[in-house]
């Protein structure tokens, strides 16, 4: 029996960049094993079990919840607890700070103290970075990958399970043999 998994974002830009790696198999889950064959935008846990969760399954769901708190409850009814596993993928402290590692702008934002990293790069680059129009046009697979490694190797905090955790291995250092 093939295991099954969900992909929760909380908005356009964490999407789009799940939408890119899925798209290339750069994931250690594949488009064949998620709930509904795409990535869900469904944050109610009550909603995401009602609407996904009433069949029956051999195995635990693993439900990666892609966001930037620690603190967002997702609560799900008890009659599901047992079947979900979930695991929150952190993008601490917003997904944007992965635009600022693929612009190699990642010392000049550290310079800067209390600001936002989506507003940091408004400022830079004069774009809404929140957008459908600009994400869909500047991510590339590839472009992620370095992105998320440059950020996993600069500024993770230990122990956080990020979206360098569900990359691929193997996507991992081939990108990371073609950076050096």
């Amino acid at each position: 029996m093939m295991p099954y998994s969900a992909i929760i974002v909380e908005g356009t830009a964490e999407r789009i960049i799940m939408q890119r790696l899925l798209q290339a198999n750069y994931l250690i889950i594949s488009n064949t094993e998620l709930l509904g064959r795409k990535i869900l935008h469904t944050r109610n846990a009550k909603l995401f079990a009602k609407q996904y969760l009433s069949h029956s399954f051999e195995e635990k769901v693993q439900l990666y919840r892609i966001l930037d708190s620690k603190k967002e409850v997702f609560k799900l009814p008890k009659a599901y607890e047992q079947k979900v596993q979930v695991i929150n993928v952190l993008t601490t402290p917003e997904i944007e700070m992965l635009l600022i590692c693929s612009e190699g702008l990642l010392s000049t934002f550290k310079q800067i103290n209390g600001k936002k990293p989506s507003n940091f790069m408004k400022d830079k680059l004069h774009l809404n970075v929140k957008t459908t129009t600009f994400n869909e046009h500047y991510w590339s697979a590839d472009k992620i990958v370095k992105a998320v490694i440059d950020y996993h190797r600069t500024s993770a905090t230990k122990n956080e399970f990020g979206i360098y955790n569900l990359l691929r291995p193997d996507v991992i250092k081939l990108v990371q043999r073609s950076i050096k």
